[in-house]
């Protein structure tokens, strides 16, 4: 990434990889001043209430209250995408406010409590059309076309992979504390 709107700046002036955009300031406590423009915007814009997190509640109270195939099908391949990646998301590395080992998974470690119970219901909530033959056509061949390990060609393939890597991903993050919070959040988690 390379800044080619404003040169006389400087070729990295407000480039931010994902880790920040770094302008050079250091605060006199030794926090180097860093500004998470792309994290922020992952944050707010599609985890904590934004698109994928009202994707995910919309489609499956969509698909509980109408039982119409195309909120659930278009929800389990959402759910099953996020298992995908969830068990390797680490909010700690984006962190810039708090110099301890404050956790999380996708947000922050009292946050995560919230999205942890909205994709728990929404993995109970589509459990029957995860045997739904397009889901299972289209998830196989995302499958194969990616070379995943999990072949996902049947329910209790696609099943495995959000179970283990959403359900179990909670229940550990849970017991190791990168999710926790007040009293109770993280025994409904």
């Amino acid at each position: 990434l390379v800044n080619i709107l404003y040169p006389d700046k400087g070729a990295d002036w407000g480039v931010d990889d994902g880790f920040g955009y770094f302008p050079g300031n250091t605060y006199p406590n030794g926090v180097v001043e860093r500004h998470n423009y792309i994290a922020y915007y992952l944050h707010e814009g599609l985890w904590h209430g934004g698109l994928i997190d009202g994707a995910v509640r919309s489609l499956s109270y969509a698909y509980v209250y109408t039982g119409e195939a195309k909120y659930g099908r278009a929800g389990a391949i959402l759910l099953d995408r996020i298992a995908d990646f969830y068990p390797d998301f680490n909010w700690y590395q984006w962190r810039t406010f708090r110099g301890d080992g404050y956790k999380g998974k996708v947000l922050d470690i009292v946050w995560e409590n919230g999205f942890a119970q909205t994709l728990a219901r929404a993995y109970d909530a589509f459990f029957p059309i995860y045997g739904d033959p397009e889901v299972i056509e289209y998830l196989s061949a995302k499958s194969e076309l990616y070379g995943q390990e999990n072949p996902k060609d049947s329910a209790m393939a696609i099943r495995k992979n959000v179970e283990e890597g959403i359900l179990y991903e909670i229940f550990n993050a849970s017991k190791d504390g990168r999710i926790a919070g007040n009293f109770g959040m993280t025994q409904l988690s």
